[in-house]
């Protein structure tokens, strides 16, 4: 999400946000004493998103701190605020930012407690699966038919 700002942010040669009004797009986070105690559990007063990148490299551990310093300032969310979810609903999201549908690939949540609960793929729809006949013990996003 952060590279995705970073990405939009740079591309009508804007200037990077800073981390300060990227947790403030977040519920909960829209006072300045939950953003200015998450900054500095982080160290991250006066930074921009783009302080997490370095050319190719990504700074995982700096954002996995803000990450537990943002879990630690907030509250659990109540399950309807957080809206639809659904095949239905992904797609009409996706399809506003033109998301190539063809692409699009909805795993239902019966399916993910099935991956989840099996150690082997229950639809054989990866790829070494189809060319093996068998199913795979591990599915990854990137060996499924058709990706």
């Amino acid at each position: 999400m952060i590279a995705a700002c970073v990405a939009r942010d740079l591309e009508g040669g804007g200037k990077v946000r800073s981390v300060r009004d990227f947790i403030g797009g977040f519920h909960g986070f829209t006072g300045t004493a939950k953003r200015s105690a998450v900054l500095e559990n982080s160290g991250l007063f006066r930074a921009t998103l783009g302080v997490f990148f370095d050319g190719d490299r990504v700074d995982h551990a700096g954002i996995a701190q803000l990450l537990l310093a943002m879990q630690s300032h907030s509250r659990l969310v109540k399950p309807a605020a957080l809206g639809l979810i659904g095949e239905e609903n992904f797609r009409s999201v996706f399809a506003e930012d033109n998301a190539d549908q063809d692409r699009f690939r909805y795993c239902p949540p019966r399916l993910r407690a099935a991956r989840k609960s099996s150690s082997v793929c229950p639809k054989m729809r990866c790829k070494s699966s189809r060319r093996s006949g068998t199913p795979s013990s591990v599915c990854s996003p990137g060996a499924l038919a058709g990706s």
